[in-house]
């Protein structure tokens, strides 16, 4: 554009000329790759917060909660937006580290325990504080939502305008001459391509979609045949194994029984939803979660018993270890605050064994 056209553009607007890289709503807008000058404010106003608390006497428990509340949610931020430099990203794991530990920004001593293991949940035995590599990931995966399911905006127009056109966008490979932001995005959407099926995305319930059936070590070449070890009427498929199986039938009608649950569908689809209709209490329903995760587990472990040892488990032994198992769970779960009917009702559960 001439010049003398973009100053009568600014004349007739009102508007004054810009440059890039500029700032917007906060964080700097470029037209190349991040740079480590560029996040230095970031990096900043989290350290300078933290040269606020080193004067104050936190306790091991109050860092653990700034740090997840109030410095990981700066770094949400600008982790929602941008793929952030891996220098950036160390240096804020590191202003992290040293004020949990040292309750200070910049310490140089061994930190107690390896920080994977810090940011484990604490079901895990971590502290359940945000991994902020993981998260700036697991952040840029909306873009490769918002391609998959061509949402109507500015961007997604121009990507597929640009670069996709009329190819598949699973299959798309960038070319070489890309912006790096361009390949770094097919590049965590090969990342996370296993989690997408179907056009959408898999549920924590739904990895067993992913177990090696017979079926799928046939396709592999792994095994000569398909039947179903413990059957052995069907071919063993995902579908067969925890859905269609004698031995799952059996064992989730006991279980259901067991539970006092009134259900006239005895297969495991929809199963929580029917079984734990009218229970009141959230302990109550957590404990039929357990039960009918354990089972899903069970399935699969009397499955390689059939596999290695030759023997099929009987529905009552696996049930009666199920119950077992899920009165350790619901002993970390009953406490003072749960109430008198989740007490009588478990109580009544065990009294019958």
């Amino acid at each position: 554009m001439e010049e003398q056209c973009i100053q009568d553009i600014c004349e007739l607007t009102g508007y004054q000329r810009g440059a890039l890289p500029f700032r917007y709503l906060g964080v700097p807008i470029s037209a190349r790759k991040l740079s480590i000058t560029d996040c230095e404010m970031l990096v900043e106003k989290m350290a300078t917060k933290v040269r606020t608390w080193s004067t104050r006497n936190i306790s091991y428990a109050g860092r653990v909660m700034l740090v997840n509340s109030v410095l990981m949610q700066v770094h949400s931020y600008w982790a929602s937006i941008f793929i952030l430099p891996k220098k950036v990203l160390v240096n804020i794991i590191g202003i992290c580290r040293s004020f949990l530990w040292e309750g200070k920004g910049n310490s140089t001593k061994m930190a107690l325990v390896a920080w994977d293991i810090v940011c484990r949940p604490k079901q895990q035995g971590g502290l359940g504080i945000t991994d902020c590599i993981i998260w700036n990931e697991a952040a840029m995966v909306k873009y490769v939502w918002n391609i998959t399911k061509k949402e109507d905006n500015l961007w997604v127009k121009w990507v597929n305008h640009v670069y996709i056109k009329d190819q598949s966008w699973r299959q798309y490979v960038p070319p070489n001459d890309s912006c790096w932001y361009w390949k770094k995005i097919c590049t965590i959407r090969d990342k996370f391509a296993a989690g997408f099926v179907n056009n959408g995305w898999l549920t924590q319930g739904e990895n067993i979609l992913k177990l090696l059936t017979k079926e799928q070590l046939l396709k592999l070449k792994i095994s000569q045949d398909s039947g179903c070890l413990i059957c052995g009427n069907q071919v063993e498929t995902v579908e067969h194994l925890f859905f269609e199986c004698k031995l799952l039938e059996e064992c989730l009608r006991r279980m259901v029984v067991w539970m006092q649950r009134g259900t006239t569908k005895h297969d495991l689809k929809g199963i929580w939803r029917r079984i734990t209709r009218g229970v009141h209490g959230k302990n109550c329903r957590e404990f039929i979660t357990a039960v009918i995760a354990a089972l899903i587990y069970k399935i699969w472990w009397a499955r390689n018993e059939a596999l290695w040892n030759q023997r099929v488990p009987t529905p009552r032994s696996i049930c009666v270890q199920i119950q077992q198992e899920c009165k350790a769970r619901i002993a970390q779960l009953i406490n003072k605050k749960s109430s008198r009917k989740e007490r009588e009702w478990i109580d009544q559960l065990y009294r019958k064994q």
